[in-house]
């Protein structure tokens, strides 16, 4: 039995260490928002790519891929007209299960974190980047930026860019 996320279909597929920023203006999009704040760290929820269908409406969506990405909420702004601008950042992949049988924007899904240490370091890559837009954002124990960034230049499996 899997672990129940509020779930997010998107037209597009997030992965872990990726900055997913996301204007929520549809009610039940709203609700889910309040509800992650009004909640527990961490505040997560499942994105997840539609197979078939559409982002928006209620029955838009048709069908969904059988993998996703949770998305770790890190920063908020609310709208005096109740919408939100938010910035996420993509954790750990998951696999979908099944859907709340009530239609809720809830999925049961079963967690299957990546194994590498090259996706976790993107990951805390990804929320220095947000939290440098917030320095309270910050973690009290996060290794600094730079180090993580040598660190996965020196690592086989990532290749870095120059300009």
């Amino acid at each position: 039995m899997g672990e129940m996320l509020p779930l997010f279909p998107l037209g597009a597929v997030l992965y872990p260490g990726m900055l997913l920023p996301l204007h929520i203006f549809e009610e039940r999009y709203r609700q889910l928002v309040r509800d992650l704040l009004d909640g527990p760290e961490p505040r997560r929820f499942g994105v997840i790519a539609i197979r078939k269908g559409r982002e928006t409406g209620i029955d838009g969506v048709h069908s969904l891929y059988e993998i996703g990405c949770t998305a770790v909420l890190r920063l908020v702004d609310r709208h005096e007209d109740g919408r939100y601008q938010i910035v996420t950042v993509g954790a750990e992949r998951f696999r979908l299960l099944g859907l709340d049988p009530l239609g809720a924007a809830a999925v049961q899904a079963s967690l299957a974190p990546l194994a590498d240490r090259v996706a976790a370091q993107a990951s805390e890559a990804a929320a220095l980047a947000v939290a440098a837009a917030d320095p309270d954002l910050l973690p009290s124990d996060a290794t600094p930026l730079p180090e993580i960034l040598a660190e996965l230049h020196h690592t086989s499996e990532v290749t870095l860019f120059a300009s």
